[in-house]
């Protein structure tokens, strides 16, 4: 009997911390030719309505506004198609237009992107769309709403 696992996935999705609190899950569409890893705030851009785009609180093309968080690692290619990472050389998944992200719940911080564009900071919890339950920005439960 073999000591290697059959069956290795290299992406793990991001899962919420408190299961009381709904999470609901839906498809997002990305823009072109972008990585983004699980864990990444995103904001909807009000120039293209339904598509979203790694947060920041000093963009003004409307993702300065946290509404999802990105459930996988995703790329997107030149056409846009999104390819969540880790699946396609299993046969799991082909390239599609969207990917999943949430649009509520509560997850721990240490989960979500750390820096740079997507990443949790003081401007996306002091809006209307994410707050702080316990701990800080950097180790604590944060609620997007």
């Amino acid at each position: 009997m073999s000591n290697t696992a059959v069956n290795v996935f290299g992406n793990q999705k991001l899962e919420p911390y408190y299961e009381g609190v709904p999470h609901p899950e839906m498809s997002v569409k990305l823009p072109v030719s972008v990585v983004y890893p699980r864990g990444t705030v995103l904001g909807e851009l009000t120039a293209t309505p339904g598509t979203f785009s790694a947060y920041a609180s000093a963009n003004v093309d409307g993702s300065q506004f946290p509404k999802a968080i990105l459930s996988f690692d995703v790329t997107t290619d030149a056409s846009g198609n999104a390819m969540i990472a880790g699946l396609a050389p299993f046969g799991l998944q082909a390239a599609t237009p969207t990917a999943p992200a949430y649009f509520a719940g509560a997850f721990r911080c240490e989960d979500l992107k750390p820096t740079g564009p997507g990443a949790l900071d003081a401007g996306a919890i002091a809006g209307p769309y994410m707050k702080i339950i316990n701990g800080t920005i950097t180790a604590g439960v944060v609620e997007l709403l």
